[in-house]
């Protein structure tokens, strides 16, 4: 919704206290196309200080907002790293532990074991893919 009027803290002056002011490049004058009107800002304003503040404190929140949901996209990639680590330090003992009873000739078949190596290899290379998507 557009305002049909000026703020408490501007001013209205005349059309050569605007051109005087401009020319001498003065800040805070200004324009209202609704009204016609041209106007000063009054710095001094309590209502000014006040817009200001909220201004000021809804600018603090957002920068607040963005570094929290930056810091949570960091943690979980953080996390997500420990776990392909811990994933790939057991599928490594995985594939020690098959090649020791390969030799050993052990009773259980080789193919569930290598299956299970797989899996572990392809939930590392999910959850890399998962850091990936996450860092962009």
């Amino acid at each position: 919704m557009a305002r049909t009027a000026l703020h408490p803290w501007q001013k209205v002056i005349s059309k050569e206290d605007f051109v005087k002011k401009t020319e001498e490049g003065v800040w805070g004058v200004g324009f209202f196309k609704p009204t016609g009107e041209y106007y000063e800002v009054d710095y001094d304003s309590p209502d000014y200080k006040k817009h200001l503040e909220v201004k000021m404190a809804r600018k603090k929140a957002r920068f607040a907002k963005t570094a929290k949901m930056r810091n949570s996209r960091i943690v979980k990639i953080k996390e997500l790293r420990a776990e392909v680590r811990k994933t790939k330090k057991e599928a490594y003992n995985r594939g020690k532990e098959v090649g020791f009873k390969q030799g050993l000739a052990a009773a259980k078949p080789k193919l569930t074991q290598a299956d299970r190596l797989r899996k572990k290899q392809e939930k590392v290379a999910q959850l890399q893919a998962e850091i990936s998507k996450l860092k962009d």
